[in-house]
């Protein structure tokens, strides 16, 4: 049987703190011997959708990161503290991008655990 997949199933996908990551990922899995048919209308349509949702958050982090950085006292444990209290901030003003601004928060977190090995070795 033939089977296609709409715009919030592929983002479900795509994005593991989504709230329907887990459904989405078992509804492949449930359909793993059927026949996958994507349409391009849905694919055109994710890689807008997650573009658009990406730069939603990027406008609305580079809004706070210079606030946080351009402060030469902060210590590197005060201006993570800023970044996480800014990330709630954020997700309590704009709840449709919350799933977003968590992925942006763990990509961020993940570069800034590299760069602080880096320096500390």
């Amino acid at each position: 049987m033939n089977f296609s997949l709409d715009t919030n199933i592929i983002l479900g996908i795509a994005n593991d703190g989504d709230r329907i990551h887990e459904m989405s990922i078992a509804l492949i899995k449930n359909k793993r011997d059927d026949k996958l048919v994507l349409c391009k209308s849905a694919i055109k349509e994710s890689h807008n959708v997650l573009r658009n949702r990406i730069n939603e958050v990027l406008v609305e982090i580079f809004k706070f990161f210079p606030d946080i950085y351009q402060k030469p006292t902060l210590s590197s444990l005060d201006s993570q503290a800023l970044i996480i209290e800014s990330f709630k901030k954020k997700k309590s003003e704009k709840p449709g991008i919350t799933n977003f601004l968590n992925l942006v928060f763990h990509e961020i977190s993940l570069f800034l655990k590299t760069k602080m090995r880096s320096f500390s070795s």
